[in-house]
């Protein structure tokens, strides 16, 4: 067991000290994030792009690949992409990415994705807004790449999936299979 003696040279040192400060309750106050972001006047690209190709891949507005490390943070991403209006319920998305958790576990799984793919995507994490019911991208571009013209390519690499998740991929492709953007550009 080591014991603690004071030196003396520990006692002089002690009594030039300040006098100890009573604590002070001071609130602090953050300013918080904002939860739009505003289209660039100057018609500049996208803060965020979201490649929904063969491979994921999220991109800043200068094009260079933003490093997501976690499999579930991009599969959200890319359901969110493909939502209309790029916005899910906190419910379909707890339903669909942690099917096998109890509910109060997934929530809080759900909680801790948003905010490591916030921290994530770092000046760009302004795009992925939430309140108490949504979550939904804003300011974000969607490059289809090659699964425009083959939608069995539709997120090709994406981890193994099961239950809710593979069936929302599988009716993915089947959707992107029946809509043909640029068939439908000629149509007209």
């Amino acid at each position: 067991m080591t014991r603690f003696v004071p030196t003396a040279s520990y006692t002089r040192d002690a009594s030039k000290l300040p006098p100890a400060q009573p604590p002070s309750l001071q609130i602090r106050t953050q300013t918080p994030r904002p939860l739009r972001v505003v289209d660039r006047p100057d018609g500049g690209h996208a803060p965020l792009t979201l490649q929904l190709g063969a491979t994921f891949a999220a991109l800043d507005a200068n094009g260079k690949p933003i490093a997501l490390s976690q499999k579930k943070g991009r599969l959200m991403l890319a359901m969110l992409a493909c939502a209309p209006g790029m916005k899910r319920s906190r419910d379909w998305l707890r339903r669909h990415l942690w099917h096998r958790s109890f509910t109060a576990h997934g929530f809080s799984s759900l909680r801790q994705c948003l905010h490591n793919l916030r921290h994530a995507l770092g000046a760009q994490g302004v795009c992925l807004c939430a309140d108490r019911d949504y979550i939904w991208l804003e300011a974000t571009a969607v490059d289809w790449g090659e699964s425009k013209d083959d939608p069995t390519l539709f997120l090709e690499n994406a981890p193994r999936l099961d239950g809710p998740t593979q069936d929302w991929l599988d009716r993915e492709r089947v959707r992107l299979g029946s809509v043909r953007p640029c068939a439908v550009q000629h149509a007209q």
